[in-house]
C-alpha cells in the first residue's frame, strides 16, 4: 500500500501485512516526525475481491421472492 508523511508529503510504499487492525506508528525517515497508518477501511474495494453483497446469480445469492398463490400470470392485480 502506498502511504504518505502528513507533515512532509514523502511518499512511501509499505507492505499491508504490517499494519495491524488498530494502525501501526511510524516515523517519517525524511522528516523524522511520527504518524499511525490505518488499513485501507475497505477490503471488497480492492480489484478481484468478493463484493459484500452476492449478485444474482452467484453462490450465496438468495432466490427471487416467489409470487403470491393465487395469483394469475400477466396480471398486476389491478383493474
Amino acid at each position: 500500500m502506498k502511504i504518505s508523511c502528513p507533515s512532509c508529503a514523502a511518499a512511501y510504499e509499505l507492505d499491508e501485512a504490517r499494519v495491524s487492525p488498530s494502525g501501526l506508528n511510524i516515523k517519517c525517515p525524511k522528516c523524522k516526525k511520527p504518524f499511525t497508518v490505518h488499513r485501507p477501511k475497505s477490503e471488497a474495494a480492492k480489484p478481484g475481491a468478493k463484493p459484500a453483497v452476492p449478485l444474482p446469480g452467484q453462490p450465496g445469492a438468495k432466490a427471487p421472492p416467489s409470487k403470491p398463490s393465487g395469483a394469475k400470470p400477466g396480471t398486476t392485480g389491478q383493474a
